[in-house]
């Protein structure tokens, strides 16, 4: 199923399933947490802002899917997440 997605090759596959993609998450938010993918806050009395992603996961996973995510805006332009993201981040 991967290498149906245009732009993705089987090595860049083949990273994703033997970091981490082999194992069962039972939803997004915890493959996210897996790969170091959940924002990070930083808090005091007054003050609360985010500081990125936690990158405390599985690096090889998160640096893929990272550059899967770059893939699939440039050869995806035109698909529903493409248009959801660009509204959100506003590019």
């Amino acid at each position: 199923m991967l290498m149906g997605l245009k732009g993705l090759g089987a090595e860049f596959a083949s990273v994703l399933l033997s970091e981490g993609l082999f194992r069962t998450f039972s939803n997004r938010k915890e493959v996210a947490a897996y790969a170091g993918l959940v924002p990070t806050r930083w808090r005091s009395r007054s003050v609360s802002h985010e500081q990125g992603i936690s990158k405390a996961g599985n690096a090889r996973l998160r640096t893929s899917m990272i550059q899967l995510a770059w893939l699939w805006l440039r050869h995806q332009p035109h698909s529903r997440l493409t248009q959801w993201l660009y509204t959100r981040v506003e590019l």
